[in-house]
């Protein structure tokens, strides 16, 4: 095999990846737990005994072909196990967030509860049950609601591999009806969901071509790579760019829950030396919290990244500054000049469109005055239209299509096709092609116009977030259309009990630093309690949402307390 194919290239069929897997015997998963503070390796040979095992006891409680399951993504063995046997039996997983990563009391069953409905079976963790039967009571629902622990404590190594080898004998199919390239293989829910519930259906086609194009992409050796994550699983990122990616190419994996990330982030900056790691992804608030954890740290620290040849940097707008700032501040510990790398997905892709490459320097392009990271070049087995505005140059919304890309969604009990008549998804996002790299500006939706100029929230979000002493919190930016057809531009920023002296002063340098970097006057800055600003479970700031709340009045006590800051200045 070249040493740059990924295993998966050469899988035709479900059958195959399952064999594949089950002769891994050197190669696994090693999960973290906040119980015993330690590491436990499951080889991928083990995870198919167990998973064998538990796709018995799935069968048992009545979960069939292509039944819609919800299951809590918790980052552990129990759902490593209990994913692998539902996709055995041919059901369809449908990942939600555990209630741990959910603030705000009755945030869970909120975003549970209208799932409830099309859905006969849930799998959850011991701490989620009390609120899905809760939420099961409350609308009347007839659903079965099954600890993941009912289904995997009782396994045993032994018992799973005896079954294991008649599975290898017989093959797969002998026992289990297997996903055809074109059946459901999950649904993603995606974080930012807001009235009705819309879940984007990943085929097994979407997941082979998706994980054979990234494992290409990034350049993965599955003898001798191994990754690490501390990305949620009930996000695209950590459930397909790691989970899936690695067991289906078969290669290492560590991984840590998203709170060890949270409580001590340059942590995960050992782990790389510790377990040798070759390729990590976060979003750019992962590399601002890696920053700041170094700038408040107590004693110097010394990490070895000189085994990283890929991190990722995805999931929302990137900063070129924090990617500087980030590379200046590994240099030391051996980060390879080329390992940063700008990238770009989205779950109705399955995850990844483009990739910057290890060992190619990420390239900068220009739009307007601003400084843009590209993302990298389409990954295997994408087009891309780009549709521009009127008078926008080359600059215009994204359209995508290829095998990756999906073609159905669930709204409410409905699915719908979102493909347009030539194959192609409207992304919704709007960028650029520079030098056959892609580049990322923001959301259609997202965007309000000054003065003739296309803006962006994130450009004045960063500028404020990098304030020293105001912006340590979460911001947010967003445009109010007005009657007149402009746009007012109002900046939320968190911070708790400030002095109205405070509030006048954190105002003023607010203004002064956003004209000075992107020459806009913003019209409104209000302080808002911390927790004010919600944000999706992956970590997004929810503007539409925010918005909403800002117009029905949501942020009127801190709109009369900044007017009267201006009026005693």
């Amino acid at each position: 095999m070249d040493m740059t194919d990924p295993a998966v290239k050469q899988v035709q069929s479900i059958e195959d990846v399952w064999q594949r897997i089950a002769n891994t015997t050197t190669r696994g998963i090693s999960v973290y737990s906040d119980e015993t503070s330690q590491f436990e390796l499951y080889t991928y040979s083990d995870l198919m005994a167990y998973a064998a095992q538990a796709a018995v006891v799935l069968e048992s409680m009545g979960i069939g072909w292509q039944e819609k399951v919800i299951i809590t993504a918790h980052t552990s063995h129990s759902f490593i196990i209990t994913w692998l046997g539902l996709m055995l039996l041919g059901a369809t997983p449908v990942p939600l967030p555990p209630k741990k990563t959910l603030a705000g009391e009755g945030a869970f069953k909120q975003r549970i509860q209208p799932l409830l409905e099309h859905h006969r079976f849930v799998l959850c963790g011991e701490a989620d049950q009390p609120d899905i039967l809760e939420a099961q009571k409350e609308d009347g629902r007839s659903l079965s609601v099954i600890r993941m622990e009912d289904v995997t404590d009782g396994l045993e190594l032994e018992t799973g591999r005896t079954l294991l080898r008649g599975l290898l004998e017989r093959g797969f199919h002998s026992r289990y009806r297997q996903l055809g390239l074109d059946d459901d293989a999950f649904i993603q829910y995606t974080s930012g969901s807001t009235g009705q519930p819309k879940g984007t259906v990943i085929s097994l086609r979407n997941i082979l071509a998706n994980v054979r194009a990234m494992a290409e992409a990034v350049h993965v050796v599955p003898e001798h790579d191994t990754f690490l994550s501390w990305l949620p699983l009930y996000h695209d990122m950590g459930l397909v760019g790691m989970l899936l990616n690695c067991t289906f190419n078969t290669t290492a994996l560590v991984m840590v829950p998203p709170t060890f990330f949270a409580r001590r982030p340059l942590t995960i900056l050992k782990l790389v030396g510790m377990f040798k790691a070759t390729h990590c992804v976060m979003p750019n608030f992962g590399l601002e919290w890696v920053l700041r954890a170094l700038s408040v740290s107590s004693r110097p620290e010394r990490f070895h990244l000189n085994t990283l040849k890929w991190l990722g940097v995805g999931s929302e707008p990137i900063s070129p500054k924090t990617l500087r700032l980030f590379q200046e501040a590994m240099d030391p510990h051996g980060l390879h000049p080329a390992a940063l790398s700008p990238c770009y997905g989205m779950a109705e892709a399955t995850l990844a469109v483009a990739v910057s490459q290890p060992g190619t320097p990420y390239k900068l392009g220009q739009y307007l005055e601003q400084v843009v990271p590209c993302v990298g070049p389409l990954v295997r087995g994408f087009e891309v239209k780009i549709e521009p505005f009127e008078g926008s140059g080359h600059t215009g919304v994204i359209k995508i299509r290829g095998e990756s890309v999906s073609r159905y969604a669930y709204v409410g009990a409905e699915r719908i096709d979102r493909l347009d008549s030539d194959g192609f998804h409207d992304t919704h996002d709007i960028g650029f092609l520079h030098e056959g790299e892609l580049a990322i500006l923001g959301r259609s939706d997202e965007m309000f116009i000054i003065n003739g100029v296309n803006c962006f929230p994130y450009d004045l979000e960063m500028v404020v977030r990098a304030l020293p002493g105001v912006g340590q919190r979460r911001v947010a930016c967003f445009g109010v259309p007005q009657p007149s057809g402009r746009y007012r531009i109002v900046v939320l920023y968190e911070a708790r009990d400030l002095t109205e002296e405070e509030r006048r002063r954190n105002a003023q340098r607010i203004r002064e630093e956003l004209l000075n970097k992107t020459g806009l006057q913003p019209d409104e800055i209000l302080a808002v309690q911390p927790k004010a600003i919600t944000v999706t479970t992956s970590g997004k700031i929810q503007r539409k949402k925010i918005l909403a709340l800002y117009q029905a009045g949501k942020f009127d006590e801190e709109r009369v307390m900044s007017e009267a800051d201006a009026r005693s200045a």
